[in-house]
């Protein structure tokens, strides 16, 4: 199999990217192909975690990706693992700073493991019960059984039972209790450790490596038994360095004892074969009994420093039995927590998961989507090529029955129609009667419509998307078991600025809410631009019903599928269903991205830069931040502007309070034969709709 892991610092060297390489030397050892890849699907190098240049894999060469943080949404195109291995506290609060999380990005957490097909456990009641109560009653939220994954490591065949007639207690990490004391003085968080290293490192009984700097911060200055840094080496010297002194003294924050989560410290001295030292984690205590020595912590850090002292007086007075405990800890590590083992687990889940998957969307089977692409593009070149990315995303759609119908100019049917044969797989039609040059979006895709009629559902494309593989099969299960004839799923939003590397400056945004409450006027009042219409199906059926409402799509020319949403709204009284899946991708220009101060439309993701001198020109600096200025108002839902006086609405202007009427009112001003005939129409449409009231003519 092809698996991917994501690192979600590419180029930092970090616990996350040893334990990505523990995984991939593993996988490839075993016969497996490995890509390391960033949240967006670049290729990083598996040794330095650094981006190989120009390198964007294809999702369809990956059988599943396996994501390691839980802020990492699933943007990948393909089957994804998402595991969480940090306690609750640090799902709330920032975990430096201990200042409480706000609200969005709370939700960012919740959505991003909400939008993965499964989820690991790290063998925490807690947090799993927390993390399933994140996602309510959706149908949607990801599978959660037995299979676990934790922080582990491989099995070191070669390495003996440890000496413990002369040692000493090793101790690596990053001695975050520094970094939270000078980086944050005034902040909330409680320091875990405070002053417990610097009392071991006096006794002279201890010996600590970890990385020496961090945020400008030397992190074991003082120290007389700082060793120094380790190789990031798939965690080979980190478990021999720890055989070699025989004990190990593995920490857990209070946050980490109070979810029962561990960190990869103890696996790490299991491998090696080491006695451990710990405090009371109720992780530990439960899985590895009596087999390790535990210490309690006291109020005064010298009353915890003695009690560590206590164990290891301990260990020098019993070596046998020492070595006795240390020998069961590494049996209940090789069998129950290996790296091998889970590993193992996890390939063999996913060969059966994914069969319990295709049988959840048989039913989707029995019914035809038909894909609308209406290809009003003036440029001959630019129309073939669209039509050519039109039908490659038609023929990524996996589990539903698509139709892909085209709308295209007269001039290159003959093209289209020599185009089509290379898509023998694609069941597809070609409408060349009207010129879309000619012709309101509106009347072309009535006119086609009226000729599809044995298709169930339909959805609209537009060149600037790209639909991942189950898109469509997953907004017609949503119709089919929620009975509700228009169902939205969520869109992420892209640029050249996603076409970058990955780094860990880049800002991920989120949305509270999936789509508000659509009040009859607000239809009217929408920009197009504010809502990405290929992320909708409709029922065709329910279209078809209410066709005579249709007469009005040619008027609203592009804007035409506002009609089909506020028809479906009029008759059923129901908000599109939501699939909070990230299927759908919509390219947008330089620029126009997310307001970094504020919230991004819901239902869509955001990318952008915290820093954009890291990436961009001067020229192209500013750009970017005219946008980000600008774009959320041209891009949030109009429920923020709206008032109770649906007339002040749709006659306001202002640059971000777009309304159609003002929009065909400033195309008409020199017409104003035109224009009067746009105020009797505007009028009868307004009452049709059953608006509160229409703006004067």
């Amino acid at each position: 199999m092809h698996i991917g892991l994501i690192h979600n610092w590419p180029g930092s060297k970090n616990s996350e990217l040893d334990l990505i390489q523990r995984i991939g030397l593993l996988l490839s050892r075993w016969g497996h192909e490995v890509s390391v890849l960033d949240p967006a699907g670049k290729k990083l190098d598996l040794i330095t975690g650094d981006h190989i240049e120009d390198c964007q894999l294809d999702p369809r060469q990956l059988h599943f990706v396996l994501y390691l943080h839980y802020l990492n949404p699933k943007l990948i195109d393909t089957f994804s693992y998402v595991v969480n291995w940090n306690p609750i506290k640090y799902l709330v609060f920032d975990p430096s700073s201990g200042e409480p999380l706000s609200r969005g990005e709370i939700e960012f957490v919740r959505n991003s493991l909400l939008s993965h097909d499964h989820m690991l456990s790290a063998s925490s009641n807690q947090l799993d019960e927390f993390q399933y109560a994140q996602f309510g009653e959706t149908r949607w939220a990801p599978r959660m059984d037995e299979l676990k994954l934790h922080t582990s490591c491989q099995i070191f065949e070669d390495l003996l039972p440890v000496d413990l007639s002369s040692f000493r207690v090793f101790y690596i990490g990053a001695n975050w209790e520094k970094i939270t004391r000078e980086k944050f003085p005034e902040s909330n968080a409680k320091v875990r450790h405070e002053g417990l290293l610097e009392s071991l490192d006096a006794t002279g009984d201890f010996v600590f490596y970890g990385i020496r700097e961090q945020h400008g911060i030397n992190l074991w200055e003082g120290f007389q038994n700082y060793k120094g840094e380790l190789p990031f080496d798939a965690g080979d010297s980190i478990v021999r360095t720890c055989h070699e002194y025989g004990v190990a003294l593995v920490l857990s924050s209070d946050a980490h004892r109070d979810s029962a989560v561990v960190s990869t410290r103890i696996f790490q001295a299991c491998a090696a074969r080491c006695l451990i030292i710990t405090d009371r984690n109720p992780f530990i205590e439960r899985e590895f009994g009596d087999s390790v020595l535990y210490f309690d912590y006291e109020e005064d850090t010298q009353g915890t420093v003695n009690n560590i002292l206590k164990q290891t007086e301990w260990i020098k007075a019993n070596q046998e039995l020492a070595q006795q405990k240390a020998g069961s800890a590494h049996e209940i590590f090789k069998n129950r927590f290996s790296l091998d083992a889970e590993l193992q687990s996890l390939l063999s889940h996913y060969g059966s998961y994914y069969e319990i998957h295709d049988i959840q969307f048989a039913k989707v089977q029995d019914h035809k989507v038909a894909a609308f692409y209406l290809c009003t593009e003036e440029n001959e070149e630019y129309a073939i090529d669209s039509c050519r990315y039109f039908l490659e995303n038609i023929k990524l759609q996996r589990r539903a029955r698509v139709t892909a119908v085209l709308v295209i100019s007269p001039q290159i049917e003959e093209t289209i129609n020599g185009l089509r044969e290379e898509y023998p797989e694609i069941e597809s039609v070609v409408f060349a009667t009207l010129d879309p040059s000619e012709h309101p979006a509106g009347t072309l895709f009535r006119a086609a419509f009226s000729e599809i009629t044995d298709r169930t559902f339909f959805a609209l494309w537009d060149p600037q998307t790209y639909w991942h593989h189950d898109h469509l099969a997953n907004l017609v299960l949503e119709s089919l078991d929620s009975g509700n004839p228009v169902v939205q799923a969520s869109t992420y939003i892209s640029n050249e600025c996603f076409d970058a590397p990955f780094t860990d400056s880049y800002y991920l945004r989120y949305s509270i809410s999936a789509i508000p409450p659509i009040k009859l006027h607000e239809l009217l009042h929408w920009d197009k631009t504010r809502i990405n219409f290929s992320s909708f199906l409709f029922n065709s059926k329910m279209i078809a019903q209410y066709w005579n409402s249709m007469s009005l799509l040619p008027l609203l020319d592009s804007y035409y599928p506002f009609i089909l949403l506020a028809t479906a709204y009029l008759h059923t009284q129901r908000l599109p269903a939501f699939v909070p899946k990230y299927t759908c991708r919509h390219h947008m220009p330089l620029g126009l991205i997310g307001d970094l101060d504020t919230y991004p439309e819901p239902a869509s993701f955001y990318l952008t830069y915290k820093d954009p001198d890291t990436f961009f020109s001067s020229e192209q600096q500013r750009a970017f931040l005219t946008g980000a200025m600008s774009s959320n108002e041209r891009y949030r839902i109009a429920r923020d502007m709206c008032t109770n006086d649906a007339s002040q609405i749709l006659v306001e202007e202002t640059p971000s309070n777009f309304s159609i009427h003002n929009y065909m009112t400033n195309l008409l001003h020199r017409r104003p034969w035109l224009l009067k005939t746009w105020n009797l129409l505007f009028k009868a449409m307004s009452r049709f709709l059953k608006l509160d009231s229409a703006p004067d003519a």
